[in-house]
């Protein structure tokens, strides 16, 4: 069997619960996105609450604030110390880096061709997508193919140099492309990278921008306290100099 014997697919371990438990989490969050948008048009609309003028004379928008949740306490004269400045900068490369990787892993799933799926040979972890009777490198322009007919006609070792793969790679292919044993697991496979790719391509959008969205809020927060200290301080000195 494909599956559990010689290589594993990117789905391959999805039942039905993990299934409701994404479709309802979709479903949740498309809601919530729908409701959050109105509200947040009509935010956006409003002036900042207090402390307008300050971001104003700061030479700052106020639509960042809303739209990002930039916090900024001005009671006081705001500041952030080290350990502050080294733990937000800490998030921030966490998050872009969680996106990052969550933007590869959609890549990697939206570049599987129609009818197609991708599997990984589990003894030597080498990726690639096939389909009935050809398989190819997974990547967006494959530097390789080998076909049923390529299988039939030369030798696994003759085919591994030719396309600079391994061996049991040339086996596991060929294997799986010219023998019928193997072709039941195959469609199961090809037909759960058909059915759940959009979901996931949306499942993983969503977590990817939220993950962008903290780290800019993070880094609007750290620029903001920065901005604004200098110039409070900046008007503090000018009133001094006024009085004196």
């Amino acid at each position: 069997m494909i599956e559990s014997h010689t290589a594993s697919g990117i789905f391959g371990n999805l039942n039905a619960k993990d299934v409701i438990i994404i479709l309802s989490g979709l479903t949740a969050i498309l809601a919530t996105l729908a409701k959050s948008l109105s509200a947040l048009i009509n935010m956006l609309k409003l002036p900042v609450k207090n402390h307008h003028e300050t971001y104003l004379k700061a030479g700052l928008r106020t639509w960042p604030v809303k739209f990002f949740s930039v916090t900024v306490d001005l009671k006081t004269v705001p500041s952030l110390k080290r350990f502050e400045l080294f733990f937000l900068c800490f998030f921030i490369i966490i998050f872009m880096s969680s996106a990052t990787a969550l933007t590869f892993l959609n890549w990697k799933i939206s570049i599987i061709p129609k009818n197609w799926t991708a599997l990984t040979l589990k003894s030597t972890k080498e990726d690639f997508i096939i389909t009935y009777d050809k398989a190819a490198e997974y990547t967006l322009h494959p530097s390789w193919t080998i076909s049923t007919k390529e299988c039939n006609s030369a030798s696994s070792d003759i085919i591994s140099k030719d396309k600079k793969i391994s061996n049991g790679l040339v086996n596991t292919i060929c294997d799986i492309i010219g023998s019928s044993s193997y072709e039941q697991e195959l469609k199961k496979s090809i037909l759960k990278i058909n059915k759940w790719r959009s979901s996931f391509n949306l499942l993983l959008t969503l977590a990817t921008l939220v993950l962008i969205w903290l780290s800019i809020s993070i880094a609007l927060n750290i620029k903001y306290t920065k901005t604004l200290r200098k110039s409070i301080l900046e008007e503090q000195r000018k009133a001094k100099e006024y009085l004196t």
